[in-house]
């Protein structure tokens, strides 16, 4: 119920924005960076973009496949993207220069929460180490499940 209210929200203040402005014909496209095609982050953007696009007659908002957080937050600060789905944690690093990031990036802002991403490990209740097991990874080396298990 909370992401379909977030989601209500969201376009309500995306078409509230556009009510404000006027049409001047032309259309204006914006890249939306999501994540991998079998991944969340795709999908839940393919509908925010599909209802944007059906309810405002001159957005052409673009979904585009990407590397997941790191890349987004990367493609924002490079001008490529105008919009990007970002995991609040790769945000933080890029926002203070830790972690996956050499330097601090300050130069996106959030726009709006889209749902809670709770990390849940289970394990046998024998288990004493993590590290001689094998678990589920995400991607490639940049992925966000995959740094957050490699802190572990």
């Amino acid at each position: 119920m909370k992401k379909l209210l977030t989601l209500f929200l969201a376009v309500t203040l995306i078409l509230t924005l556009a009510a404000c402005g006027g049409s001047t014909g032309s259309s204006t496209s914006v890249s939306f960076a999501t994540g991998g095609t079998s991944g969340t982050y795709y999908g839940f953007c393919g509908i925010i973009g599909q209802v944007l696009n059906e309810k405002i007659s001159d957005l052409n908002l673009k979904i585009e496949s990407t590397g997941a957080s790191m890349a987004n937050v990367q493609l924002i600060e490079a001008g490529e993207a105008g919009l990007a789905i970002v995991q609040n944690d790769v945000m933080s690093y890029a926002y203070n220069g830790e972690n996956l990031f050499e330097k601090a990036n300050q130069s996106f802002s959030g726009v709006m929460s889209c749902y809670p991403e709770a990390v849940q490990i289970i394990a046998k209740k024998d288990i004493t180490s993590v590290s001689a097991h094998r678990s589920g990874r995400g991607g490639p080396c940049h992925s966000s499940k995959r740094r957050n298990e490699l802190r572990l």
